[in-house]
């Protein structure tokens, strides 16, 4: 189930990507609007009415190295008045964006999350051998797992001599020492 979680949010971010390819990056490569009617069909729907069209004009600005070239967006009715929608449409484009793409995001980050639980814990089985069954051995471990440098995999004598190091170093006092020594030779 995280998995499918995981494919939709990374569903929704592909998709965040055709928005803004759609509405920022295609109409600033495309020049004409007119060579891409498809495109300017979907920016259209978008932004104009129904009785409206896109018209786009383009202003090319030179300075010393550099050419640049603006794109306005007005849509236009059939008594030729016309509206401004640049802004309309980067809006749009931003807004479709960040709030698809965010909730990819953290849809994928949340489908995710438990399935590289689960592979860690299927891996930890492999290592240790035990193969009777995936489902036992999987959750089998996921039970048991302790990481490598947990106390419990360092040897007693390892363990005591660093409580006794702390103890030299100031870092407990004798009464702190006496009681966690004897904890630690009552558990092993």
């Amino acid at each position: 189930m995280r998995r499918k979680i995981a494919i939709f949010g990374a569903v929704l971010m592909v998709i965040a990507f055709a928005i803004l390819t759609i509405f920022i990056i295609a109409p600033a490569m495309i020049m004409p609007l007119d060579n891409a009617p498809l495109l300017k069909d979907i920016i259209q729907r978008a932004v104009c009415g129904s009785d409206e069209t896109l018209s786009a004009a383009y202003s090319t600005y030179s300075t010393p190295g550099t050419t640049s070239t603006s794109i306005d967006y007005t849509c236009v009715d059939k008594q030729e008045n016309a509206r401004e929608v640049g802004d309309d449409i980067i809006k749009a484009a931003g807004i479709g964006y960040v709030v698809i793409f965010l909730t990819g995001l953290f849809t994928f980050m949340f489908g995710m999350q438990d399935t590289g639980k689960q592979t860690k814990s299927s891996s930890a089985s492999v290592k240790s051998g035990k193969s009777s069954n995936r489902s036992e051995s999987i959750a089998s471990e996921t039970l048991d797992f302790q990481p490598k440098d947990s106390p419990e995999h360092v040897p007693l004598a390892q363990r005591l001599q660093e409580l006794k190091d702390a103890l030299h170093q100031g870092l407990i006092t004798e009464a702190e020492y006496k009681a966690k020594r004897q904890q630690l030779l009552d558990e092993s």
